[in-house]
């Protein structure tokens, strides 16, 4: 770990709901090649990504686990229809169609 990724998760502990400060963090992570220790830093966060790029950026990363963070996104923009979008692209993935034709 290294004094930039160090910098940030110190402000991350400050301010657990910034999705910038936590996409840094789990930037930094990723450069060294600890992709589920940066999955696990996005399921943790207290609050859904605040913007479509944000989620985009989460679900890059974690795949088919970024459901709990798109079902966040979902319950907080409810008429925004990319977080539906993605939720059913994720439940394809996993092959649950019955749930991915709902939404």
């Amino acid at each position: 770990m290294n004094e930039e990724e160090i910098s940030f998760r110190n402000a991350l502990a400050v301010s657990p709901s910034e999705w910038p400060i936590r996409l840094s963090v789990v930037k930094r992570v990723r450069e060294r090649g600890a992709t589920n220790e940066a999955v696990a830093i996005l399921l943790d966060a207290p609050a859904a990504p605040s913007t479509e790029e944000m989620l985009r950026r989460v679900i890059e990363v974690a795949g088919v686990n970024s459901a709990p963070v798109i079902d966040a996104f979902i319950s907080e923009n409810k008429s925004n229809p990319i977080g539906y979008h993605f939720a059913s692209q994720v439940c394809e993935a996993i092959g649950d169609n019955e749930r991915s034709a709902e939404y």
